[in-house]
């Protein structure tokens, strides 16, 4: 099962899918998170490659998440609405 949370920064996503997570037996995901995991701070990545370059690593990074979900597994996917630029 994979469930998703998108929208726009501050709304509560990340907050509400941690809520979520272990009362069905999920694991939570932010793609933020991730994404300051494998490349560092967000702004500075912005600073030194643009913001188009941002935007397409932070899709591929999703993509690799999402190649990685087993179906037998129990996800929620946060996403910013700003990955779908």
């Amino acid at each position: 099962m994979l469930i998703q949370f998108i929208g726009p920064g501050g709304a509560g996503k990340t907050t509400i899918a941690k809520q979520l997570a272990p009362k069905i037996g999920a694991v939570c995901i932010d793609l933020d998170e991730y994404f300051l995991k494998m490349e560092g701070d967000i702004s500075l990545y912005i600073q030194q490659h643009g913001y188009l370059a941002y935007a397409r690593r932070n899709i591929t990074l999703y993509q690799q998440l999402r190649r990685s979900i087993q179906p037998e597994q129990s996800v929620i996917l946060v996403c910013s609405s700003g990955f779908m630029t």
